[in-house]
Parts: C-alpha cells; sequence; structure tokens
C-alpha cells in the first residue's frame, strides 16, 4: 500500500497505520532512535531506578534540553504513581503537570505504558484538528489549543480510533501514523 502523497489522500486506516510504523521503524530515521533509547530506559527499569528516576530524567534533558532536575522529586512523591501509570489514570497526568510544570508527565505515562496512554506532541494534535475540520470525527469542534488539555486529547483521540475504526491499532501506531501524516500538505 502506497503512502498517501496529499492530506486529502490520508484516511487513517490500520493498514495505513502498519504502513507508517514500518516507515517510522527505519533504522535510519533519527527521531525514531531517540524515541527507542528512552522507551528503553522507561520499560527496561529496576525498582531502584524507577523510584528515582534519574536515568529516565537525565535522557529527557539530554534530548529535549528542559531543565528537569526537579521532575524526579515531584513525581516520585505522588502516591502511587507507579500502580497508577500501570493503570491508565489520566487523573495522575495533571498531578504530574502541575507539579512538575511540563509535558514530561504524559512523556512518562506513556513511554511506560503506551497501550493506555496517546503520545501526546504538537504535530499529533495538529492533525486532529485538520481530521475533524475534514471528517467530523468529533461532535464538536476543537482547536489545538485545547487539546493540550491531556483528558480532552484522550477523549479525542478514543472518539477518532471509533469514527475509523481503529480499535485494533495500538496506541504507539495510532500515534506514528496521524505524526507523520501531520506532515502531509
Amino acid at each position: 500500500m502506497p503512502l498517501p502523497q496529499t492530506f486529502n489522500d490520508f484516511i487513517p486506516s490500520e493498514k495505513l497505520a502498519h504502513e507508517y510504523r514500518n516507515v517510522w521503524e527505519n533504522p535510519a530515521n533519527r527521531d525514531y532512535q531517540r524515541y527507542q533509547q528512552i522507551t528503553r530506559l522507561f520499560t527496561n527499569h529496576n525498582a531502584a531506578l524507577i523510584d528515582r528516576c534519574d536515568i529516565i530524567y537525565m535522557a529527557y534533558d539530554h534530548f529535549h534540553r528542559n531543565r528537569v532536575q526537579d521532575a524526579a522529586a515531584c513525581i516520585a512523591s505522588i502516591n502511587n504513581y507507579i500502580q497508577r501509570v500501570q493503570n491508565g489514570d489520566l487523573s495522575l497526568i495533571a498531578e504530574m503537570r502541575a507539579s512538575c510544570g511540563n509535558v514530561f508527565s504524559v512523556m512518562f505515562c506513556h513511554h511506560t505504558c503506551t497501550d493506555k496512554y496517546f503520545g501526546f506532541t504538537r504535530p499529533v494534535r495538529e492533525m486532529l484538528v485538520k481530521l475533524n475540520n475534514r471528517d467530523h470525527f468529533y461532535n464538536n469542534v476543537f482547536t489545538e489549543a485545547e487539546l493540550r488539555d491531556y483528558p480532552t486529547f484522550h477523549v479525542v483521540m478514543q472518539q477518532l480510533k471509533s469514527h475509523y475504526h481503529l480499535k485494533n491499532v495500538p496506541n504507539l501506531e495510532l500515534d506514528i501514523m496521524l505524526r507523520l501524516g501531520n506532515n502531509l500538505n
């Protein structure tokens, strides 16, 4: 299946999501390489590392050049944060964001539990707005700014999955498809 060349040709589907994942996982893709390195840190941790979050934060700081020195302490101070991430507790993101003041909360949850949390990037939010403007998959009009609220973003992503019959598409593949599809004109 050839990838779409224009936004008008972009129709989300399981097959398209798989094709975009193949493009994303090309070893020459530097974004994929960085994503893999961060994911390995999140998924191959031991209890001591996850409690301190040191390596995860160093990786985040290294790749994104954000100030994250205090983030480990604020996340570690949240009661049952590991169990809550594994349960897909969306309220945890708001607690983390209030404490940490950055997007690391969503990144932490997404990389730790990709089956419960969607990637939360600007290109994905932009693509959701474009698709909704074109196909009206969600019953309300929304802006990219409104999608900066993760619970709203999560509901819109669930609606997108329902509208395009993507229930079998893993969240990671959906994220990749939307992120790469956003580059189409």
